[in-house]
Formats: structure tokens, sequence, C-alpha cells
């Protein structure tokens, strides 16, 4: 019995006895307020939602573009490497065949070189066409592949490639940021 009369002690229980209304009424006043709670419960539920669904997207976003920037940093350090054996810095190109196994030791490096200047060649075409500069050392440019460029990735990246690129063959390329040849 203690029950009953705790809740005529609850001031709110009283405060809506104490209401000049019918008990229908009351009951629907009380109805209306616990769906408009439900409501406001739903409408925050989907407010969270969305949130979560746009970071979501952005990290699917930023995957992207790591891959991206990983596929480029791939390309550019193999063009590197390559440029670096081509100038002698991994090791020396003078470990030639014996003189017994070629006839001529002078063409052999000449069509080393010459293979090794290809695959630079391939390998700096490949990185415009994952950079998104079309084919770097073709007359027409091919649209890019990929959704993101090196533009939008990584600008001043972009302005050196193209920098290379513009230059004469048989000049030496001017770096954009310190403005001499490189």
């Amino acid at each position: 019995m203690s029950r009953i009369l705790d809740s005529v002690r609850n001031p709110l229980v009283r405060a809506v006895a104490r209401v000049p209304l019918p008990i229908r009424a009351k009951q629907l006043l009380g109805s209306v307020a616990v769906a408009a709670l439900l409501g406001l419960v739903a409408v925050l539920g989907l407010v969270a939602l969305g949130q979560s669904n746009s970071r979501g997207t952005e990290l699917r976003r930023l995957q992207q573009q790591g891959g991206y920037e990983q596929l480029l940093q791939t390309d550019a350090t193999q063009l590197r490497q390559l440029i670096d054996l081509r100038l002698g810095r991994l090791y020396r190109l003078n470990d030639l065949p014996l003189p017994s196994e070629t006839p001529s030791p002078p063409s052999y490096k000449r069509g080393f070189l010459s293979a090794l200047d290809q695959q630079i060649g391939n390998e700096f075409t490949r990185l415009c066409l994952d950079a998104g500069a079309g084919d770097c050392l073709a007359e027409s440019l091919a649209p890019p592949h990929l959704p993101l460029t090196l533009e939008a990735v990584a600008p001043s990246l972009s302005r050196k490639l193209k920098a290379v690129d513009s230059t004469a063959p048989g000049s030496a390329p001017i770096d954009p940021v310190c403005k001499r040849p490189c």
C-alpha cells in the first residue's frame, strides 16, 4: 500500500491530477508526449547514422588516396633506382663479360645502356600515366586512368614533373623550386 501512496506524493503526479481536464484528455497528452520523445530519439539516431556514413565515405576516400600515393611513390622510386644505375651510382657498369664471351665489349656496353635507357623511358611513362599526365614521352596525351591526379595529391611534385617533361631534348631540365639546371 505504500507504493500507491508514494505515487500520490510525487509532485509530477499531483500536478497532472490538478489539471482541469478529463482523464481521457490527460491520457491523450501523455501518449503524445511519449510519441514526441520517440520521434526525438529517432531523429537523433538518424543524425548519428548519417555522421557515421560520412566518416565511412571519408575513410574510403583516404584509403584510395593513400593507395594512389603509394603507387606514385613506388613509380618514382623505381625510376630513381634506374637513373642511379644508369649514372653508375649503385655499382659500376664496367663488369663486362670476358673478351672470349663477346666479340666487342664496347658494343655490349652500348647495348646494355640502350636497354637501360629504354627501361628508364618505360618507367618515366608509367609514372606519367599513373600521375594522370598521360604519356609524357608521346606526342598526344592519354586521359588519366585513375580518379585522383598527381596535381590533386602533390602539386609541387606535379610541377617538377611537368618542368622535366617540358625541357628541350639535349638540354638540362630546370628545377622549378631552385630555378637552376638539375
